[in-house]
């Protein structure tokens, strides 16, 4: 076994299963540019979320824009843009993604009692 082999066998202990292939991609994206510049890819991803969702709202609610199917496609490419970067998550840091599942569950678990109280 090389050491290639040995950190593959330690990730599949870990997770349970051998990684995907959006995972392999992303283990050498990470790699390549280094967790610091995927971190602030992530930033500048979310920052253009939130201009898109602004524009999105801005559309629905002005007059001018009688057709906002631009700024809708726009929504979706910037949360598909997200969404990759959150995905990358996991692979740079070891057991991230159990530590958010199980606060998910806290959190959906408190959103559901706020709704059954109203």
């Amino acid at each position: 076994m090389d050491k290639t082999d040995d950190i593959e066998f330690i990730e599949q202990l870990i997770l349970g299963r051998e990684k995907t292939a959006s995972e392999k991609l992303f283990d050498k994206v990470i790699e390549v540019n280094g967790k610091e510049k995927q971190l602030r890819q992530l930033q500048e991803e979310c920052a253009e979320l939130i201009v898109a969702v602004n524009h999105y709202l801005r559309t629905l609610n002005d007059k001018q824009f009688a057709d906002n199917t631009a700024a809708f496609i726009n929504l979706i490419e910037e949360t598909a843009d997200v969404e990759i970067m959150l995905a990358q998550l996991p692979c740079m840091f070891m057991l991230f993604e159990n530590a958010v599942e199980e606060i998910k569950e806290k959190k959906l678990k408190r959103l559901e009692e706020r709704i059954r109280t109203k």
